[in-house]
C-alpha cells in the first residue's frame, strides 16, 4: 500500500512518493519533511495536526518497511499471550471434541440402561458397541438392587470408575 505525504500549510516542499513498499530512503525523507514542519516556527508554524499527520506518516513507513513484527515490548508480550491463549483455546476444543464423540457412543446405552426394565439386560458403557454386562458387574436392575457392598465396588472397578470415599451408603454407591 503507498503512502501519500501530508500537506501543509507551510509551504514545505512534499518528500517524493514512497516508493510500493517503503525503503529506508523513503524513512529519511519522512524524517526530514517532519523536521522541517516542526521546526519551522518563525514564521508560519506547523499546527499541532500537521506534525501529527507527518509523525503518522513517518511511522507508516517504518512499519512497512521493517523486518518481522515491530513494536513496544509490550504489545510484542501481549502477542504472545494472545497466540499462547489461542493455542490453549484450540487445544480445549480438540479435548471437547473428543468428550462430544465419546458421549455420542455411550448416550445411546446410557439411555437404554436407564430405561430397561427391573429384568431388563444391562449393556456395558465403556466399551464400544452394545456388549452385555458380565460379572462382576450385574445382568439387570434387580440383581443391582441385591448387590453388596462389595459386589458394587468390584463392578465400579470393573467399569474403570471412580472410587467414592469408605463410608458411602450401599444405595449411594449402585
Amino acid at each position: 500500500m503507498a503512502f501519500v505525504p501530508p500537506p501543509n500549510q507551510v509551504g514545505i516542499p512534499l518528500p517524493q512518493m514512497p516508493q510500493n513498499p517503503a525503503i529506508l530512503n523513503d524513512i529519511a525523507h519522512a524524517h526530514q519533511y517532519l523536521d522541517g514542519r516542526s521546526g519551522n516556527v518563525v514564521q508560519n508554524p506547523a499546527t499541532d495536526q500537521e506534525v501529527g499527520l507527518a509523525e503518522v506518516y513517518k511511522n507508516a513507513l517504518i512499519f512497512q518497511c521493517a523486518p518481522g513484527s515491530v513494536g513496544p515490548p509490550w504489545l510484542q508480550a501481549f502477542q504472545l499471550q494472545i497466540q499462547q491463549n489461542f493455542q490453549q483455546i484450540v487445544h480445549d476444543i480438540a479435548g471437547i471434541r473428543n468428550d462430544i464423540a465419546l458421549l455420542r457412543q455411550e448416550q445411546p446405552i446410557l439411555l437404554a440402561n436407564s430405561q430397561a426394565g427391573t429384568k431388563g439386560l444391562l449393556y456395558n458403557p465403556v466399551q464400544n458397541g452394545w456388549v452385555l454386562l458380565a460379572a462382576p458387574n450385574p445382568a439387570n436392575r434387580d440383581e443391582l438392587l441385591t448387590f453388596t457392598q462389595h459386589q458394587c465396588i468390584a463392578s465400579a472397578n470393573a467399569l474403570g470408575l471412580p472410587s467414592l470415599p469408605p463410608h458411602t451408603l450401599i444405595i449411594d454407591r449402585r
